[in-house]
């Protein structure tokens, strides 16, 4: 019995330490493995917030530079539609001085009548363009796409903004020679709903008209 129990103990002695050396190797290689996964882990998750961030800051940019791009576009446009327009009624305004000098031996009915006759059916800008006509006290004297009107005061006609369109649009073409004005209107095909248009206007001196023009922003874009 002695010697099974000596040879137990020197085998004890003997593998013990080793035993417990792998123990505590593989422990150590537990734990190692699993600090790495866990510093991998965070360093993964780490990798994503910081992806996630550039991608936000790359979509930024990117809705910045397209709202840019559309808020030049639409300066552009505008910009366009202004020149346009301006141009339109110059080329109007010469024409109604060059009947006027030709006829200013007559009365005013007449050379009215032959302006207006000269000036109603010019179409511009795919044919939504039109030139009207008001004396700057409101009284309408042409207006193509509402004959009904001619003849009558639209001084306190309003659009949808509270805007006295013709009325502030005559003051500041008389104050000013010619003026570029901003009002809200229907269109021919929505009633509906009113639309933004840009007008301009230039003064004709001899009978205090002012013959305007304008056009729908949203057409042009």
């Amino acid at each position: 019995m002695a010697e099974i129990t000596d040879k137990k103990l020197l085998k004890l002695i003997t593998y013990a330490p080793a035993s417990i050396v792998g123990a505590f190797t593989l422990l150590w290689v537990v734990l190692a493995v699993t600090d790495v996964l866990m510093g991998s882990q965070e360093k993964l998750l780490a990798l994503k917030e910081e992806y996630q961030q550039r991608e936000n800051q790359l979509l930024t940019k990117q809705v910045e530079y397209v709202t840019q791009q559309v808020k030049f576009a639409r300066e552009q446009t505008e910009q366009q539609l202004e020149d346009t327009i301006q141009s339109r009624i110059y080329e109007a305004h010469n024409i109604a001085t060059r009947l006027y000098e030709s006829n200013k031996h007559l009365p005013e009915a007449e050379v009215t009548k032959i302006i207006t006759d000269a000036l109603r059916d010019i179409r511009f800008n795919n044919g939504r363009g039109y030139f009207f006509i008001y004396k700057t006290e409101g009284l309408n004297v042409m207006h193509p796409l509402l004959p009904r009107v001619e003849g009558t005061s639209l001084w306190d006609f309003k659009d949808v903004r509270g805007s006295y369109i013709v009325r502030e649009m005559g003051e500041q073409v008389k104050a000013n020679g010619e003026a570029f004005y901003r009002w809200w209107f229907v269109k021919p095909d929505n009633k509906n709903k009113e639309f933004e248009k840009i007008g301009f206007g230039k003064y004709f001196e001899p009978y205090d008209w002012f013959i305007g023009t304008g056009d729908y922003v949203v057409d042009v874009e």
